[in-house]
């Protein structure tokens, strides 16, 4: 870990990928306040969606967790929070981001939202709370989490606290 804002991590299988979701999902879900945002960064095949169907089996999603990259996005509900996974890969800027009308969704105050290549509409997207780089390194991952709200300080923080070891996810 390197400091409250954040942490480098390397996950060397998919099953530590997994692990890492659970942990930042409960840390989340244990001290939170909506709306929640995770932006998602890395090439294709670098463990995004793996993160993703992670984290929202972890919140309680039971439903089959599809991709939204050909759909753009896949919405969910629990106990009436809507929660938007976005897959912005096809998307060739912003433009078509407000033409599909997914900006009136972002307005929703009580929702989680997880968003794979933000950078494709940033400047229609408000800041994340963290963001998560993924790149392959070797036969693993390298993790970076970037809190960029006091609420994503705040569960860096939590963490570190609870002394939550992540390197032991080797």
């Amino acid at each position: 870990m390197n400091n409250s804002n954040n942490i480098d991590l390397f996950l060397p299988r998919s099953h530590n990928t997994d692990f890492f979701a659970n942990v930042l999902a409960k840390t989340i879900l244990s001290h939170n306040k909506k709306p929640i945002r995770i932006y998602l960064k890395g090439e294709i095949g670098t463990g995004k969606t793996t993160f993703a169907r992670s984290f929202l089996k972890t919140i309680g999603i039971i439903d089959k967790i599809k991709s939204p990259s050909y759909s753009i996005l896949e919405q969910y509900n629990i106990e009436s929070i809507n929660i938007y996974h976005f897959d912005f890969y096809r998307l060739n800027n912003h433009i078509e981001f407000l033409d599909l009308g997914f900006k009136d969704l972002l307005l929703d105050e009580e929702a989680i939202f997880l968003i794979e290549w933000p950078e494709k509409t940033k400047e229609s997207l408000p800041i994340p709370d963290i963001e998560i780089s993924f790149q392959c390194y070797k036969e693993g991952r390298i993790v970076k989490i970037l809190a960029q709200t006091i609420q994503g300080i705040g569960w860096m923080k939590i963490m570190e606290t609870k002394k939550i070891n992540l390197q032991n996810l080797l």
